[in-house]
């Protein structure tokens, strides 16, 4: 979960709140072991910030309507939530179910995104950047699994890959959230180049902290 003592997102506390209840909500199933499965991957902790980013954005244009927002910041975390469930699987992670559970599951969750756009009516574009998303998701994974035995790869190799896994989200977050909002295109873009920087930044930092620090000081 996300900091809610961070005075940034003190004007969206309730917000998240409300976003919380969405997503479980949102992985209900008339399956037992489906809602369990669900259930654990959205309350198992994850920081919010990519809808925090998403609502935030939004509060910024002259349109903006919580419950008309709510359901794209919903769908951005299920992503997140649905690929974190794949790159385990990959990853060779310890899992609480096997590897077909946990690759279903997730299927699943994407499955409950997109369904939670279509449902919200946003049109062509947000589907059509959601959809760019999920194939850059996937691209910048197949990058990084054909390059792990590579002992040397150049910056720019490692930009597009950062670019694919992170900053490409975060900057749809916020490039989203803001026409969602009411915001005019061009500040939207703005929002996106933000959202961009701010994406690239947290992953290099996220790498450079696998190197240099011990997982407890993380």
């Amino acid at each position: 979960m996300i900091d809610l003592s961070n005075q940034m997102f003190d004007v969206i506390k309730g917000d998240l709140e409300i976003l919380e209840q969405g997503l479980q909500e949102a992985v209900t199933s008339t399956n037992e072991l489906v809602t369990e499965v669900g259930m654990h991957l959205v309350t198992s902790g994850g920081k919010r910030i990519r809808p925090a980013l998403c609502l935030l954005s939004a509060r910024g244009g002259k349109a903006f309507d919580l419950p008309h927002v709510l359901p794209l910041a919903e769908a951005l975390e299920l992503i997140h939530t649905a690929s974190l469930v794949h790159d385990d699987v990959i990853d060779e992670a310890d899992t609480r179910w096997n590897n077909q559970v946990a690759i279903l599951s997730g299927d699943y969750i994407f499955a409950r995104a997109f369904a939670l756009l279509a449902e919200a009516g946003y049109g062509d574009y947000v589907s059509k950047r959601l959809a760019e998303l999920v194939c850059n998701l996937s691209v910048g994974e197949i990058i990084q699994d054909h390059a792990v035995y590579q002992a040397s790869r150049g910056m720019a190799d490692y930009y597009e890959r950062i670019q694919k896994k992170t900053a490409d989200f975060i900057e749809i977050c916020c490039e989203l959230g803001g026409l969602v909002g009411g915001m005019v295109k061009e500040a939207a873009e703005k929002l996106a180049e933000y959202g961009h920087c701010i994406g690239m930044a947290f992953q290099i930092t996220d790498d450079l902290l696998d190197i240099e620090q011990t997982t407890e000081h993380i």
